[in-house]
């Protein structure tokens, strides 16, 4: 309710409200269900006394009471900055400047951008724009800065006056990344994709695939270059591909049998489950998980070398995480290299090897 009261005080056109009025501004805004079920009235109260306390709120006295229970004045003196005040009315959008209205030293500082935010939003409100800009794009357009809204600081700003980039008909671009699609790829609903960590395995894997010397089961529509830690970033470019955005994505990942290789992957599990485009187009359903049975076939083949350092028990914990679907003989193993002080890189299952084993099933 906090926030609603806020945004109330924020946009009100005058200095002083009753608090009928404000209470049923505030209902207005949240609906009647939210409303009760936040505490309705006697949580409205106590909001009330919070706001008198830290002087944004100046009982009338004259006034009197309201005669509910707990009693409130019957109206109030919103409390703000004169020098700011006419700024911030100027203001015509839904964009919310609640936190400007507390902080309104900080206004002269974005004036340019709100006033310019403000105005997108008013041009937009009854018509969305048939084609969304980039996020860069509208960022040079609204801000003067074409990295300002993707940065800490635009980002910051945006959530403080409840604006999203979908408001601002804009959209994130993802960094490329390299891949090799095979026959038929995007032809059924489900989509079936392997992030290769290095290099030389994703060369060696796309070879053998072309020359029918390496079938995956189920059939992969595509591997993925993953290129270290930089699949974290670059990830999301899936949705660039025509034939895979708005489809189900069941996407596998191999990497080193290192510490390093599970956080890239830990890392990129993060980043799916909380990812948000601020996109027009439907996002693709993505499933991700490591490809056990090549983790497997790594295992078999040895060629451990010694650690660049120690495991500590983040690592340990990443891993038992991660490897949840692994088979427990599997995870022990994984362990107990580590423990030894010892990992495997992927290129251990050289070309050579996987064209010897010819079907993985997934």
């Amino acid at each position: 309710m906090q926030e609603y009261l806020q945004k109330v005080m924020a946009n009100y056109p005058r200095k002083t409200i009753s608090s009928r009025d404000l209470e049923n501004k505030v209902i207005a805004l949240m609906g009647e269900s939210a409303w009760e079920r936040a505490g309705a009235y006697e949580t409205f109260a106590h909001e009330i006394t919070r706001l008198v306390q830290e002087g944004e709120l100046v009982p009338l006295k004259a006034s009197g009471l309201n005669g509910r229970v707990p009693p409130l004045a019957a109206k109030y003196r919103l409390k703000r900055n004169k020098q700011y005040s006419s700024k911030i009315f100027s203001f015509q959008s839904s964009i919310d400047l609640s936190y400007f209205h507390r902080h309104p030293e900080q206004l002269e500082t974005y004036q340019q951008v709100l006033q310019n935010i403000d105005k997108y939003l008013l041009a937009t409100s009854n018509k969305e724009p048939a084609v969304w800009d980039t996020v860069n794009e509208r960022s040079l357009a609204l801000a003067g800065d074409e990295k300002f809204l993707s940065s800490a600081e635009g980002t910051a700003l945006l959530s403080k006056i409840k604006v999203t980039l979908t408001d601002l008909h804009c959209y994130k671009v993802a960094e490329p990344f390299f891949y090799r699609q095979f026959k038929n790829a995007g032809a059924s609903p489900e989509i079936n994709g392997l992030i290769i960590e290095n290099k030389d395995t994703f060369a060696s894997i796309s070879r053998l695939l072309e020359r029918s010397l390496l079938r995956f089961s189920p059939a992969l529509d595509l591997i993925i270059y993953g290129e270290g830690n930089k699949i974290t970033k670059s990830w999301s470019f899936l949705e660039s591909i025509p034939w895979v955005s708005g489809k189900t994505v069941n996407l596998y990942y191999f990497g080193d049998l290192d510490p390093e290789g599970f956080k890239i992957y830990f890392r990129l599990t993060s980043k799916v489950n909380h990812y948000d485009s601020g996109s027009a187009p439907a996002k693709a359903v993505l499933h991700l998980e490591l490809a056990e049975p090549l983790y497997a076939l790594l295992m078999k083949q040895g060629m451990a070398r010694p650690l660049p350092k120690p495991v500590v028990e983040t690592d340990v914990s990443i891993m038992s995480v991660s490897c949840m679907n692994f088979s427990p003989a599997l995870r022990t193993s994984i362990l107990q290299l580590w423990l030894q002080g010892k990992m495997i890189p992927q290129e251990a299952l050289s070309a050579s090897r996987l064209a010897a084993v010819g079907v993985i099933e997934l």
